[in-house]
């Protein structure tokens, strides 16, 4: 995007307010067909510096799922404030005549690769088949989390559950959210034929431009 350098804001704090107030984004992707371009609420974390981490849900059955296996980079789009400047607001024009009317606008752009963190509810053991193969629910990105707790379709709280990944780094991370003795980790299982039905969810690194 193009910005001119006296209107360009790079002050991280900002940008962040900026997905506060404004959290509707236009998630941008780039798969097998061309681009993808979906609408979502996505809320921001300030980790890990500098510029934090964004987070979105997708449905399984969206098309945009499929962009985000792999490295490919994604771009979010966040609308702030935006209106038309009438250029009879300027005292330069009724001196000397000229008119150039502008529209101002807030906008960031957050680029980075899409991170998929698997939503498989109570689905333990169940596979389901991604377009290509079957797989493992639990098993179709970073990491894949599972419910204990048969109450929580009751709307029951105190809620049990798992964190699967390969990932060493993120299971570290996870083991430090809950204390290294309530955390252990496991190889994902192989590929099986069963069925299933899970939900996704979606992260992306916030990196501006």
């Amino acid at each position: 995007m193009y910005i001119e350098k006296r209107y360009e804001e790079t002050r991280v704090e900002v940008l962040h307010d900026l997905f506060r107030t404004h959290p509707l984004a236009t998630l941008v992707t780039q798969g097998a067909d061309g681009l993808n371009a979906n609408h979502m609420p996505m809320t921001i974390d300030a980790s890990p510096a500098p510029f934090g981490t964004l987070r979105g849900h997708i449905a399984r059955a969206n098309p945009m799922l499929a962009d985000a296996v792999g490295d490919g980079e994604s771009l979010a789009i966040f609308h702030g404030p935006q209106t038309y400047i009438s250029p009879s607001w300027y005292a330069t024009t009724r001196e000397t005549g000229k008119v150039a009317p502008t529209w101002n606008y807030a906008v960031v752009h957050a680029y980075g690769p899409l991170r998929i963190v698997e939503d498989a509810c109570q689905a333990h053991g169940a596979s389901f088949h991604d377009g290509q193969r079957w797989r493992y629910a639990g098993t179709l990105g970073a990491a894949g989390c599972f419910s204990f707790y048969p109450g929580k379709n009751l709307g029951a709280w105190g809620d049990g559950g798992a964190v699967v990944t390969d990932n060493d780094e993120l299971a570290e991370r996870v083991k430090r959210l809950l204390g290294a003795e309530a955390a252990s980790v496991a190889p994902a299982p192989p590929a099986h034929s069963a069925a299933g039905r899970t939900g996704s969810g979606a992260s992306q690194r916030d990196r501006p431009r």
